[in-house]
């Protein structure tokens, strides 16, 4: 019986995670318990209920499951190792979710580590921008033993739209998010060269988005379409550009290891590149259709105070 869980990473998307996880525990009468480095960003739900505990140890000496989300790998690996990381408290039974995009050695040494203590690990990578985790819409991932999948199936249920059984084996979901995420981000070089394209040669952007709405309905080719003509690489509620080389960086690094070709991710990142070199890493991952617009000749769209 799960009597508490806990919680770990209040950033942009962790926050809206908690606030739905923490209305559906006051309804089932179990208790949270929050972590984050920023104690401030954990104030809104202490007033709602939730226990602040001091550290990812406390968190897991205090959990039944515990749920991570946070920027990168060695983010992760600092909540789960050391002295007052989770691993540090863990008690036999606990399940770990971590809802982080990292590679997926590390969710493999992660699970296995968390194996020695008698604990469980379950990679669950969800897919959705804050909005989308605000509305509880995020596509969830889940990975790991199956009996600890089912328990926690619940809770990632209050987080997001649906939840996808991806294996037995925790570090698959790592590849599918990183697959997912490469198609994505491919999606915005494609619209950036196409837009640029059509600009170079007279056509409005309207003109241009209209088409793709109607030949690529959906939100992914729409929403970054439209933030794209409308010169909106703001990352406030979206995606920053570093975070976006770190995932384009994963993405190659798994496929060297597992030897697939990914050219297009080797352009992306170029481009990406470019866009940090020129003081942009604070935009959108979006901003990578920056260096696609000035290759060609057209004038950034962003700022000048930011080139």
């Amino acid at each position: 019986m799960v009597t508490a869980v806990g919680f770990i990473g209040l950033g942009n998307m962790g926050l809206h995670m908690c606030r739905n996880l923490l209305e559906y525990v006051k309804n089932q009468n179990i208790a949270l318990n929050v972590f984050n480095r920023t104690r401030s960003k954990a104030d809104e739900l202490v007033a709602n209920g939730a226990v602040f505990q001091e550290d990812p140890k406390s968190i897991a000496a205090t959990s039944d499951i515990v749920f991570t989300v946070v920027a990168n790998d060695s983010a992760l690996e600092s909540v789960f190792l050391g002295d007052n990381g989770l691993l540090a408290g863990v008690r036999p039974g606990t399940i770990f979710v971590d809802h982080s995009t990292v590679l997926p050695e590390t969710a493999k040494r992660l699970s296995d580590l968390a194996a020695a203590k008698q604990a469980q690990y379950i990679s669950s990578p969800v897919f959705g921008r804050p909005e989308a985790a605000a509305a509880r819409m995020l596509w969830v991932l889940s990975a790991g033993p199956a009996d600890a999948k089912e328990k926690v199936k619940p809770f990632q249920q209050a987080m997001g739209r649906a939840v996808q059984d991806v294996s037995s084996e925790a570090p698959r979901a790592n590849v599918l998010k990183l697959t997912g995420n490469f198609m994505i981000v491919s999606t915005i070089e494609m619209l950036a060269e196409g837009m640029t394209l059509a600009e170079k040669n007279g056509l409005e952007r309207g003109a241009f988005m209209e088409m793709v709405q109607a030949l690529f309905p959906g939100p992914i080719h729409s929403g970054y379409g439209g933030r794209l003509a409308a010169d909106n690489f703001n990352a406030e509620g979206g995606f920053q550009l570093t975070l976006g080389m770190k995932d384009v960086g994963h993405m190659k690094t798994v496929a060297q290891n597992s030897a697939c070709p990914l050219p297009l991710a080797d352009l992306i990142y170029n481009h990406m590149l470019g866009a940090k070199a020129n003081g942009r890493e604070e935009y959108d991952w979006l901003s990578l259709a920056s260096i696609v617009r000035e290759n060609a000749g057209l004038p950034s769209g962003l700022p000048e105070k930011k080139q």
